[in-house]
């Protein structure tokens, strides 16, 4: 009794160190989870984005547009994750197998560029390898994506409206929630 009685303290104490590192879900969007510590990494990124734009332009926003507040950048980011998600999962059913060596070979020439591995810190706060993974390789995935829709006579922008209407996303987090269309605050 005693040493499961330790056992389940260390579980507890293991369990605790996960969440605050991020390591719990936010989203379920089809099959894919959004982890905390995703969303998290993704609006430090936009934010940092956001104000070198805005020191760029004399700390104004881009004209005919509203300056963003925190609440705007974390509906922005966690959609895009949504988005990011939803181009994931169509892509890999499109292509199977051949998925990640197509994806691959989109970005390969990125990985040799010394002035990008410069920058993505500077622009976006990442390293290389997140800046490849949360920048180049969902660009690329909505690329692919986008080329194959356009071969059927779709576009990707229509398709991801329905995929949001069609798909199954599940919000965990108690600040937001999904209207069909997109992430909402909660009042």
């Amino acid at each position: 009794p005693f040493f499961i009685f330790l056992a389940i303290i260390a579980a507890g104490f293991v369990f605790s160190f996960l969440i605050s590192l991020g390591y719990y879900p936010i989203a379920v969007v089809e099959n894919d989870i959004i982890m905390s510590r995703e969303f998290r990494k993704n609006y430090v990124a936009a934010s940092t984005y956001y104000s070198n734009l805005l020191k760029n332009r004399g700390g104004e926003a881009v004209p005919g547009e509203a300056k963003l507040g925190e609440a705007d950048l974390e509906l922005a980011v966690f959609d895009r994750l949504i988005e990011k998600a939803m181009i994931h999962a169509a892509l890999y059913k499109e292509l199977g197998k051949d998925a990640n060596s197509i994806v691959e070979s989109r970005i390969d020439k990125f990985n040799e560029d010394a002035e990008l591995k410069k920058a993505a810190p500077v622009v976006y706060g990442f390293n290389f390898d997140d800046f490849k993974n949360e920048i180049l390789i969902p660009q690329a995935e909505w690329d692919i994506l986008s080329g194959r829709l356009f071969l059927k006579g779709e576009n990707i922008e229509d398709w991801l409206q329905r995929a949001k209407q069609e798909g199954r996303v599940n919000i965990l987090s108690g600040q937001f929630y999904w209207d069909g269309t997109g992430v909402k605050v909660k009042q």
